[in-house]
């Protein structure tokens, strides 16, 4: 998506607003990717700390 975003940007006319219209949705597509990937952080996160106290108590 950013090498898509790049050529975007880098096209030399509007193409008759679709170019800015595909640059907008490609940002937009960017920033739900990277939330999707702090959403599955903050998941593993939580799920490392269950499995670490399961563990604590275990012994």
């Amino acid at each position: 998506m950013k090498e898509a975003k790049t050529h975007l940007e880098k096209a030399s006319t509007d193409k008759g607003g679709h170019q800015a219209a595909a640059l907008r949705l490609t940002n937009q597509a960017i920033t739900e990717v990277n939330r999707g990937i702090e959403y599955d952080k903050k998941i593993l996160d939580a799920k490392v700390l269950i499995v670490f106290k399961a563990i604590r108590d275990i012994k």
